[in-house]
């Protein structure tokens, strides 16, 4: 094909035009590639070749449609209703309905019917496979609550254990049902023992956690093991608080008694095992009712009433004043923590927060308290807000590692309730206005803690916890203690092991002359065992390995651990399930079935056991 006159004179004039245009671009870019088309290189052209086919496939792997099995998004969609607590009506809504078929055309969205029948079979599955894993496992600790919402009440338990092999915390929620009528210790009995029946751990329970509320303080008084349930004085009984209040003495006709224990024997079949008030829960307690009795003191209530008044003062004009918010906002950039009441660390870190401000931008505070026609801070009362946190810290980190699940264990109490007063202790000769505050907490701690230092299960727990070992023994007797008791189990079962193995050795027939050689009490190797404990227990006491995989080296040590630290310090967990469950029985979901509810909840919590 050849070019007509026209045409060379148009393609001259165009490329005089673009030859203008490209010179002066040279001169300003002298390193730029200015090369015509014509002058590229054949390999440049096979690279531009081959950039054009990749990103041609990929626009092509763009447009590709990823199909899925029908079972595959059927699972799929059960995994976000019940991972993010949605509304069981949201697969018939029409807006998911068209994501799902706009992200697989051919593939039909589960009805509600279809949905529920899921969740009842993953449930099914999940309840067989935690009872199938609890079979090996020879440790537990449950938590036990009661929560009360939407007019119905419902009684929560987890479970947890250590895993041998790892030495892992592992946890589980078994149940969040129905709990209806009274509260009373009967009922928590029944409930509770009918729990640990449905999933085989009967006897295998070490303790029980649960808050200090009076319900569950008398039904382990009445049915548990008389050793591990509170002292309580005579003619005294527990409150609400878990706090003794006076009662009334009562005559009781013997007769009568008597008939009605033989009317009621089928009551004392219940046989609950040991039973520990939640140590945060009693902490909690400490932080606000024993520290009121600092109030005593008039100079100290004096100044705490007209500090915590102002600051009162501004939660509450945060709390219903939006416009409020913004000026702190604008003069403080930061927004103020309004406490809560069912938490008395959020009251502490909401009087923290005022602290700080104050202490940084003590003026933008002052400005703030001005523009919302709020009385301000002295600077009294600004020290004084620094000693009352310098006081409560300490307690509110105690709180953080007795509330701890995955890393914690009942071993830590001791070592963090030491560990809180020898901090109390330290800083009252730097407090000026807060001394009754700290005497107050340092008196709860005293009286609410003082018998758990006599406990051989606790002090069992902490001394065979790597991370503590005897550090925490402050006074010769409790090290003294603390150390025999270590080396008296660490022998016992020396020697229930060592029965064992004679038990479980296949029996070897020797011949009449093997069978001559007898050498009395000194041939039974005894000695052998009691030797090794020695020897185990001086090289764990003297390393300073702090980690949980050291224990692997001492297989005394390391079993006394599994059995007295499968226990946790604190009732938080079942807290947490009850605090998950109320998201998932907002209001507009309150009709939802008791059943369907904790199915929901429960699968949420142990996903893990759903496909195990």
């Amino acid at each position: 094909m050849y070019l007509k006159v026209q045409d060379w004179a148009f393609y001259e004039i165009h490329t005089t035009k673009v030859e203008k245009l490209r010179r002066p671009l040279e001169k300003m870019h002298p390193s730029a590639p200015w090369k015509r088309k014509a002058d590229t290189s054949a390999e440049e052209l096979n690279l531009r070749t081959k950039k054009i086919c990749i990103s041609n496939e990929s626009a092509s792997c763009s447009n590709r449609v990823f199909v899925l099995t029908q079972r595959k998004v059927d699972a799929l969609i059960t995994d976000f209703i019940i991972e993010d607590m949605q509304s069981l009506n949201v697969v018939e809504q029409p807006a998911f309905i068209k994501l799902i078929q706009s992200l697989q055309p051919s593939k039909a969205v589960l009805s509600r019917r279809s949905l529920v029948s899921t969740i009842e079979k993953r449930y099914s599955v999940m309840c067989n496979n935690l009872a199938a894993h609890f079979t090996s496992v020879r440790y537990f600790c449950t938590t036990a609550d009661i929560w009360s919402t939407h007019n119905r009440s419902f009684f929560g338990t987890t479970v947890h254990w250590i895993d041998e092999m790892s030495l892992v915390r592992k946890s589980a929620a078994l149940r969040c049902t129905r709990f209806n009528g009274r509260h009373t210790c009967d009922a928590i009995v029944s409930v509770l023992e009918q729990i640990h029946a449905n999933f085989g751990i009967n006897d295998k329970v070490q303790m029980i956690i649960t808050d200090n509320g009076s319900n569950f303080i008398k039904a382990f008084r009445l049915y548990g093991d008389p050793e591990s349930s509170p002292v309580v004085k005579p003619g005294k009984s527990l409150n609400n608080d878990g706090y003794e209040e006076n009662e009334d003495v009562e005559f009781t006709d013997m007769q009568n008694a008597m008939q009605m224990d033989s009317r009621n024997v089928d009551k004392l079949e219940y046989s609950l095992p040991a039973h520990k008030p939640s140590a945060s829960h009693t902490l909690n307690l400490i932080a606000s009712q024993d520290a009121s009795k600092a109030m005593s003191t008039l100079s100290y209530k004096k100044i705490y009433c007209s500090t915590m008044a102002k600051c009162s003062a501004l939660w509450s004009i945060v709390n219903r004043n939006v416009e409020a918010s913004e000026i702190i906002w604008d003069e403080l950039h930061t927004c103020l923590i309004v406490p809560k009441d069912t938490r008395w660390n959020s009251q502490y870190e909401a009087v923290d927060k005022v602290r700080l401000l104050s202490v940084t931008c003590e003026s933008g505070l002052q400005t703030v308290c001005e523009k919302l026609k709020l009385p301000v801070f002295p600077q009294i009362e600004i020290n004084f807000l620094g000693e009352y946190c310098m006081v409560m810290k300490p307690v509110a980190n105690a709180l953080d590692i007795l509330q701890g699940e995955k890393n914690c264990y009942i071993g830590f109490l001791l070592p963090t309730i030491v560990s809180l007063k020898y901090r109390l202790q330290s800083i009252r000769h730097d407090l000026k206005l807060a001394n009754p505050l700290a005497d107050a907490i340092l008196k709860g701690i005293e009286t609410h803690f003082a018998s758990s230092f006599e406990s051989e299960e606790l002090i069992l727990a902490a001394v065979s916890l790597p991370q503590f070992r005897l550090r925490w023994c402050m006074e010769e007797h409790i090290k003294e203690k603390a150390r025999n008791l270590l080396k008296n189990h660490m022998m016992q079962l020396s020697a229930t092991q060592d029965e064992v193995e004679k038990t479980t050795k296949s029996v070897v027939v020797l011949d009449d002359q093997e069978d001559f050689f007898s050498f009395g009490s000194s041939d039974s190797g005894n000695d052998n065992y009691v030797g090794s404990v020695h020897q185990q227990l001086e090289l764990y006491l003297n390393s300073n390995d702090k980690s949980l995989d050291c224990l692997k080296t001492f297989p005394l040590v390391k079993e006394i651990f599994i059995k007295h630290n499968t226990a946790i310090p604190s009732s938080a967990p079942v807290e947490r399930l009850f605090g998950a469950g109320g998201q998932v029985l907002i209001p507009r979901r309150s009709h939802l079935d008791d059943d369907h509810f904790e199915m929901l909840l429960l699968l949420r919590a142990n996903k893990t056991f759903v496909n195990c």
